[in-house]
C-alpha cells in the first residue's frame, strides 16, 4: 500500500487541529529584563524608607521613579504577541499593533527575515553594579536576529512584528506556525503543483 508523503496531512488530522496558535515572539533573556525591574522596584521601596521620615508625599516619589523606571523597561522589550486562528480556510492573524485575515489557498509562505546586528554587551561585575546602572567594561557583537513575515497573493509580505529578535527564538515560533498550519491542510507555494505556483 502506497504510503503518502510525510508533508500531506490527512483530512482526519486536519479536523482534530486546534483551531488556534498563540506565539510570544519576545526576546528570549526575560530573566535579564526581569531582573533589571525587580532591582527597580527594590530601588523604589528602599528609598521610600530612607525618606519617610521626610513626609509622606517625599517619602513616596522614589516609589513613583522606581515604578517609572521599571515601566519603561518592560516597554522597551521587542516583539509582540501573536494569536493565529483557522476556520473554514481562512487564517485571521491579530498582533500587538495589527489584524489581517488571508485565505490558506492565498497564503504563500511562512519565512524568516534575518539580518546582522551590532549589540553592546556589559561585562559583570563581582559587586553588581552595573546590574543597576548599567556600570562596567562593554564592548559591541554582531548577532543575528530575525523577524517572521507572511507572504501572500501578489508577493506582499506581513510582518508578525517589526522588531527583530533572537534567531533561536524566530525559528521555534515559526516551526510552530509551520506545523500549526499544515494541519489545516496549508501548503507553501514551492510544494504546490507547478501549474499553481506563485512565488519564483
Amino acid at each position: 500500500m502506497a504510503q503518502a508523503p510525510y508533508r500531506d496531512v490527512p483530512e482526519a488530522l486536519a479536523t482534530t487541529a486546534p483551531a488556534s496558535l498563540e506565539c510570544w515572539l519576545r526576546d528570549g533573556d526575560s530573566k535579564r529584563w526581569l531582573r533589571a525591574v525587580y532591582v527597580k522596584v527594590w530601588f523604589g521601596l528602599f528609598g521610600s524608607l530612607m525618606l519617610a521620615p521626610a513626609g509622606l508625599p517625599i517619602a513616596l516619589l522614589p516609589v513613583v521613579l522606581g515604578g517609572v523606571w521599571a515601566w519603561h523597561d518592560v516597554r522597551q522589550r521587542k516583539g509582540a504577541r501573536v494569536l493565529l486562528h483557522v476556520a473554514k480556510g481562512r487564517l485571521n492573524v491579530a498582533c500587538d499593533k495589527t489584524t489581517f485575515d488571508v485565505t490558506l489557498d492565498n497564503l504563500l509562505e511562512v519565512r524568516m527575515d534575518s539580518k546582522s546586528a551590532s549589540k553592546n554587551v556589559t561585562m559583570a561585575r563581582a559587586d553588581g553594579v552595573n546590574t543597576v546602572f548599567g556600570m562596567g567594561s562593554s564592548h559591541n557583537i554582531d548577532i543575528d536576529v530575525a523577524r517572521i513575515e507572511l507572504v501572500t497573493k501578489g508577493n506582499k509580505a506581513h510582518l508578525l512584528s517589526e522588531d527583530f529578535i533572537s534567531v533561536s527564538l524566530c525559528t521555534d515560533s515559526l516551526r510552530a506556525i509551520r506545523l500549526f498550519l499544515r494541519a489545516h491542510g496549508w501548503q507553501p507555494d514551492d510544494e504546490r503543483p507547478p501549474g499553481q505556483r506563485q512565488l519564483r
